[in-house]
């Protein structure tokens, strides 16, 4: 685990050399801290990254359903969900595929939530980058924010660079400068990432970042995505989530539905639905009882999307 932190706080300190600013190392605790809602706010993300199964996301989605979140259905979704949840613009596609992002994003600082934003900005208008911009300072510890630039390699492969797209990435790296500067210290909580196994940033981009961020390692999501993007997973023995041993960093997409998290992009464990329930019964759902009992027996269970995840760890009380 002490190797996994340090090599985290690498990958963060490489991240933020653009900013003069880095940190020793990831606490432990920034890992374990707050509950998460992930917003899917669209099936069907336009960027087709490589490392994301966004075909076998949308063969699962149930036909007929809503394939992107309204403002109306997101005040919904957030009305039985305690303030103490984070609210995480990220989940299975680019958040700023759908219209009303900015104005959910707009709803759930009015409700007093803490959020957070892991975006490209592709789909984003001039206004939504101007109230990003605004919003900087807002980012913390506990709600970081997270800019996913294109990469050298088309891993991005939906990605169609513009000079609208160079002004833009322009114009948020300087104000994630601008809140490093003011806080005078390392800044964990405004990173920089690419798809890269280089860590170089597209060639439209790279007179911005000349220096290339940490090598990018694509995960098999779970074991979802094709083996010849990324290595198979299958732990022989009990295990338990490293981000959260009580399974509450959770992804709701448009129609409702929520799953266990964002691996879960074959949507395998459905934890309840908050258009028609509630928040607190997310924690009574079979399926999630069922995911529980797999992971504490040992021998690789392929019915449990846990037993195939790189974030999983071993757990005590193996039988």
């Amino acid at each position: 685990m002490e190797g996994l932190i340090e090599w985290i706080g690498k990958a963060v300190n490489r991240a933020l050399a653009p900013f003069g600013v880095g940190i020793q190392r990831v606490d432990e605790d920034l890992r374990e801290g707050l509950a998460t809602l992930e917003i899917t706010t669209a099936i069907g993300c336009p960027l087709a990254c490589g490392c994301c199964p966004q075909g076998l996301l949308c063969s699962c989605y149930p036909q007929g359903a809503s394939r992107e979140m309204t403002l109306d259905d997101f005040k919904k979704i957030l009305s039985t969900v305690p303030k103490d949840v984070r609210i995480d613009f990220s989940g299975m596609a680019e958040p700023w595929t759908a219209l009303e992002t900015t104005s959910m994003f707009r709803h759930a600082l009015g409700q007093g939530y803490l959020v957070s934003a892991y975006t490209t900005l592709v789909g984003m208008s001039d206004e939504d980058v101007r109230f990003l911009i605004a919003n900087m300072d807002r980012f913390g510890l506990e709600n970081p924010f997270c800019l996913h630039l294109a990469d050298d390699e088309g891993a991005m492969s939906g990605f169609r660079p513009s000079v609208e797209y160079h002004d833009r990435v322009a114009e948020v790296i300087s104000a994630m400068r601008a809140v490093a500067r003011s806080r005078r210290r390392g800044v964990k909580e405004l990173q920089l990432m690419t798809m890269s196994s280089s860590g170089r940033v597209h060639e439209s981009i790279a007179d911005l970042l000349p220096e290339p961020l940490l090598p990018f390692v694509p995960t098999s999501r779970a074991g979802t995505l094709r083996e010849d993007r990324a290595a198979r997973i299958r732990h022989h023995y009990a295990v338990q989530c490293r981000d959260t041993a009580l399974y509450d960093r959770n992804v709701v997409v448009p129609n409702g539905d929520v799953f266990v998290c964002c691996m879960d992009y074959g949507l395998t464990v459905p934890l309840g639905n908050l258009l028609t329930g509630t928040y607190e019964s997310l924690r009574e759902s079979d399926r999630l009882s069922g995911l529980l009992e797999s992971n504490r027996c040992a021998g690789f269970d392929e019915t449990t999307i846990c037993k195939s995840c790189e974030w999983a760890v071993r757990a005590g009380g193996s039988r």
